[in-house]
């Protein structure tokens, strides 16, 4: 019987400073995702969009290179975090001496 891998659990966007810039990219990519696929339907025989088309395609591309980024980002804060937490319980509390 194989082993179940737990999946990574990572911070949310919104704690992660780094991460902002990248979350307000995927919302302008994701809505030029959209005015390209209403475009393309507009001149589109019978409504639908070709996928194979180059504006969609690299519009596509670009919005996945930004999701892939956020990622990235959010699995590297998650090891800084990680690693603090780590130092924060090895090190040893101190309580205030009081003179």
């Amino acid at each position: 019987m194989p082993k179940t891998k737990e999946p990574m659990k990572l911070p949310k966007a919104e704690d992660v400073a780094s991460a902002k810039a990248i979350v307000e990219a995927i919302a302008k990519r994701k809505e030029r995702v959209a005015t390209v696929k209403a475009n393309l339907t507009k001149d589109a025989k019978e409504g639908k969009v070709n996928k194979y088309d180059p504006k969609i395609r690299q519009a596509k591309k670009r919005l996945k290179r930004a999701q892939r980024n956020l990622y990235k980002e959010l699995v590297r804060c998650r090891i800084v975090l990680q690693e603090k937490e780590t130092a924060a319980a090895t090190a040893p509390a101190e309580a205030p001496k009081e003179a």
